[in-house]
């Protein structure tokens, strides 16, 4: 047995799959008793059709799902537990989909699973260009996006490379490449081998496999052989690995034609049931280290295919599992020089949690436009809130038919009332006919239409002089009609209230004309300075408290089911699990940025509102900030929460959206909870918000704190809202992931 300090490897069968049968909730079975050997520092080549359970399979030896039955053993350990660094740096894996950051560049992406692994910065870099030039991609700094289809696939291979694992899991990797590049990646796969790494590969051209140590024919959940190419050739007397397949199906499909095939396969033929190959041959195989006693110059040099990328003026390597020998030639006498140098060291959760974070900290920079949209967002929908709700409407038309007839020396009481009408909101069209100005309300010409009767200011004069002895008709006649178009209710209303306030006016210029006091023409009702809030206060002022949680709390949603969605879609998130990092590591390193992000977030649109919209605040400011903060980290877990239950950001959308309607509506925001049913209500107040923004306008406009209740309450829910949703979300994301 060899050991270093990454991983321990004996003579045991790199992976031995005994009887493992898996299915979903559903109850289909997606592997049948499955048996598979894969002898180490040798080329597994898994071949079937698509949906035959091939990515199942390899997924359950990654330890990314746990079989239903059965066992699984890679290096001598169970995947998935403590000491077989599988998921980790013992496998090197490769999805079938590209599974990489569009929005990186090649060297970023292979720094970025460098860091997981725990590689140093100088030797990320050596092996970077070793890979560049091994898979003849491109210059490293350029962007993902802009490679081909087959260049993707070559970066996605250099990935699985990257830190020498000993074990190799490649989900189709020569697919879009060239035949000269296939060669060449099978040609170092076969050097990898010889050098004591272990390789399993899918690929659907099947006469490719040929060139593998050992296939296995895969089909419905089964495997129906495993052996060498040449002996399965031998075995069936036929002259290509496609026709032994063939073969193998229809003797299959024969079986379940009579019913002989049962599940466990004891029906079947021999060579189906008994797909156990004889690893004799391969057991005595070890893993053995590179050094400068075991290896000469010669085997360090005559192997290792790097597509000339290397000269012996530079630097050779000589890949061992999770190691590289460095051989350096000093040119002025001629000696050789080796180092050995560890590539994988042991990571720590602060150091994935730091790799994960600057990934994501990098993917949510490349469009610094989307960025600061993002971050401006809040801010530009509070400022569009305040600016449009809520405040007083102006430049109201309204027609006048005035045709109070007075004569030169008489004051007309109806123009003095006119004149007592706020022009700044309220503008006066004259109309020659009450036909005329009742048709410009019918053609939206204007909103109301005002009008007196010819003898409105005698009437008046009579009015006030019989007081209780006016008969109707000067009643009538000394009225001041208005009629309204209330298909708009809130400008009708406030055409209303600014006549009731002219109308007050013009009882003072009155009084003052014939010498009264004014005071004593007001209503017997005294209205003293307001006990909390401002007397007069415009309508956004009971709106903004609503709005800037609400804002908080949904606009953090938005972007963290986008970018969560993607990155699990895209498979890769599956690649960084598989490279280690456990779900927590990765909803976490997301929850760190996202919390950044929502702090400026926060901190913008309270500026916004109370420097430039001068929003009153008579309690504690960091009440108010930290409330706020609380609902926008609350938005948060919510969108990780839908994240983790949604498969596609349609689906997630839908969810984000039916969920924040309803809170606009019944929250609060625009109208009293009072005005609700009682069972409406009480449903309103166990949303997240609805308290919260009670809270916040009591902090606001009440200056409470927290011996209230009502501020209390507002942040307890909100926190036990929070603890909520980041349960369910790890939750689900541990299922999901």
């Amino acid at each position: 047995m060899t050991s270093n300090n990454n991983l321990v490897i004996d003579k045991q069968n790199a992976l031995e799959i005994r009887d493992v049968s898996f299915y979903y909730k559903s109850g289909h079975n997606i592997l049948n008793g499955i048996n598979l050997t894969v002898p180490k520092a040798g080329i597994y080549g898994l071949l079937g059709s698509s949906g035959c359970g091939k990515t199942t399979l390899l997924r359950c030896a990654l330890g990314r799902l746990k079989p239903k039955y059965g066992s699984i053993s890679l290096f001598g350990r169970t995947p998935g537990t403590p000491g077989s660094r599988v998921p980790g740096p013992a496998v090197g894996y490769m999805p079938q989909e590209l599974a990489l950051y569009e929005d990186f560049s090649i060297e970023e992406t292979l720094r970025y699973f460098g860091r997981l692994f725990g590689i140093t910065s100088q030797t990320i870099q050596t092996r970077i260009e070793f890979m560049l030039d091994l898979l003849q991609l491109p210059n490293g700094r350029k962007m993902i996006r802009n490679l081909s289809g087959g260049q993707k696939r070559r970066v996605s291979i250099a990935t699985a490379l990257l830190h020498s694992p000993p074990l190799l899991i490649l989900d189709e990797p020569t697919v879009g490449v060239d035949l000269i590049l296939r060669d060449s990646i099978w040609k170092h796969l076969e050097y990898l081998c010889k050098r004591g790494f272990t390789v399993i590969l899918t690929t659907h051209y099947i006469e490719e496999a040929r060139n593998a140590s050992k296939v296995g024919f895969m089909r419905s959940g089964k495997l129906l052989a495993e052996d060498s190419p040449k002996q399965l050739i031998a075995n069936y007397k036929l002259t290509t690995l496609e026709n032994v397949f063939l073969k193998l199906s229809q003797l299959e499909d024969q079986m379940k034609a009579n019913n002989q095939l049962t599940f466990k396969g004891r029906s079947v033929p021999k060579e189906i049931e008994n797909n156990i190959c004889n690893t004799e041959s391969s057991s005595d195989i070890q893993l053995n280290v590179i050094n400068k006693q075991s290896m000469n110059e010669n085997q360090m040099t005559t192997n290792c295919y790097v597509n000339k990328g290397y000269t012996e003026e530079t630097i050779s390597i000589i890949e061992t599992t999770n190691e590289t020998t460095l051989k350096t030639v000093d040119n002025t006498n001629g000696t050789v020089h080796m180092k050995q140098q560890s590539i994988v060291n042991e990571t720590k959760f602060i150091q994935r949690l730091t790799a994960l974070t600057l990934k994501n900290f990098r993917q949510m920079t490349r469009n610094m436009a989307l960025l600061a949209f993002f971050v401006l967002l809040p801010t530009i929908e509070i400022s569009l809130m305040i600016m449009s709700i809520g405040n007083d409407i102006k430049n109201m038309k309204v027609s006048v038919y005035n045709p109070d007839n007075v004569d030169n020396q008489t004051l007309s009481l109806s123009e003095l009332f006119l004149s007592a009408i706020d022009v700044d909101h309220i503008i006066i069209v004259r109309y020659p006919t009450l036909e005329s100005a009742v048709q410009a309300v019918r053609d939206n010409d204007v909103w109301a239409v005002i009008h007196f009767e010819h003898n409105f200011t005698e009437t008046l004069r009579m009015r006030s002089l019989l007081s209780s002895d006016s008969d109707p008709g000067i009643i009538k006649d000394s009225s001041i009609k208005l009629q309204l178009d209330m298909s708009n209710q809130v400008i009708g209303f406030q055409i209303q209230r600014h006549i009731y306030t002219a109308f007050a006016k013009f009882l003072g210029f009155l009084a003052i004309n014939y010498g009264i006091n004014p005071d004593a023409l007001k209503p017997p009702i005294v209205v003293g300075p307001p006990i909390y809030g401002v007397k007069n206060q415009s309508l956004i002022t009971f709106i903004a408290p609503g709005a800037l949680i609400m804002v908080a709390y949904f606009s953090t949603t938005v972007m963290t089911t986008h970018l969560l969605i993607k990155e699990r879609n895209d498979g890769l998130a599956e690649r960084s699990l598989v490279a280690g990092v456990s779900p927590f590591e990765f909803v976490l390193s997301h929850i760190i940025l996202q919390t950044i992000l929502l702090a400026i977030q926060v901190g913008l649109k309270l500026m916004v509102a109370f420097l430039v919209f001068t929003i009153p605040n008579r309690g504690s400011i960091m009440s108010a900030i930290a409330l706020t903060f609380l609902q926008g980290l609350c938005g948060l877990m919510f969108g990780l929460m839908i994240s983790g239950v949604c498969y596609d950001e349609i689906y997630a959308n839908t969810l984000g959206i039916g969920t924040f309607f309803p809170s606009v509506m019944i929250g609060g925001i625009f109208w009293p909870l009072q005005s609700m049913p009682t069972w409406l209500r009480y449903f309103s107040q166990a949303l997240p918000s609805t308290l919260a923004i009670e809270s916040l306008r009591s902090i606001l406009l009440r200056g409470w704190g927290f011996e209230r209740l009502p501020v209390l309450m507002g942040f307890i829910v909100t926190i036990l809202w929070l603890i909520f949703f980041l349960i369910n979300s790890i939750i689900f994301f541990k299922k999901k992931l």
